[in-house]
């Protein structure tokens, strides 16, 4: 499974590949789990806490059929979003969330657009901390607009690629929740559950703080009762097992 924790993982993002070659490039992979937050390119940054390789995910999988892959979760109700938590005097904290609903949006289906090279060339321009910048980013954006589009969408969009971009600021989250529907198909319910928790936070916080303060604020959401019972329904479905 595309397996997180109790925290989202700050992970590497070169292997964004991981879990999306499946939609951009046509592999599949097993286990993925990915979060980002802005970046100062308009698409995202993060830290490093490991990963696996990329070609030893895809060998394990390519030709493993979905009934062996694929062991049902449980996925426990979530109560809705709840008040907001007010930690100072400012606008940036967690807005109420009574009356969220969730929605859900499909991962992009597998277009075998983009190639390794192709997403590599992506991180090092786009995201990498110690590469990327806006100039090698929008070259790279007008190069492979086709690629892109895969790779990275809008929350507006009606299917979601590897990064989902949400608000003014254009947080970006890697879509976890694609990556367990595409590679796990009997835990569809576990990956709605854990998109709900990212449009929860977000919702609560994009708009509401500074570009670089969203991530703690959404941080900070989980954890309160704003969207607590979204993230700890989402955490129990894709912890390990």
């Amino acid at each position: 499974m595309c397996r997180g924790g109790a925290r989202r993982v700050r992970a590497l993002a070169a292997a964004v590949a991981l879990a999306w070659q499946a939609a951009c490039a046509g592999y599949q992979n097993a286990d993925a789990t990915r979060s980002l937050d802005a970046g100062p390119n308009g698409d995202a940054s993060l830290e490093s806490d490991g990963g696996m390789d990329a070609a030893a995910a895809t060998e394990a999988s390519a030709d493993a059929p979905d009934d062996v892959r694929c062991s049902p979760v449980a996925v426990a109700p979530a109560a809705g979003g709840g008040t907001s938590c007010v930690a100072d005097a400012s606008t940036c904290y967690p807005h109420d969330q009574t009356a969220f609903f969730p929605s859900w949006a499909p991962p992009l289906a597998p277009s075998h657009v983009c190639s390794t090279e192709q997403i590599d060339d992506f991180w090092t321009s786009c995201l990498d901390p110690a590469t990327a910048d806006p100039s090698s980013c929008g070259i790279w954006r007008a190069a492979d607009t086709t690629c892109y589009g895969c790779l990275v969408t809008s929350s507006s969009a009606p299917a979601y690629g590897a990064l989902v971009t949400f608000g003014p600021h254009l947080v970006s989250e890697v879509n976890v929740a694609g990556c367990i529907a595409l590679t796990e198909r009997c835990n569809v319910a576990c990956a709605q559950m854990v998109l709900a928790d990212v449009e929860c936070r977000q919702a609560a916080c994009d708009g509401w703080c500074p570009d670089q303060a969203v991530a703690a604020c959404a941080d900070t959401a989980d954890q309160c009762s704003t969207c607590s019972t979204y993230h700890d329904a989402a955490a129990g479905c894709v912890a390990p097992r």
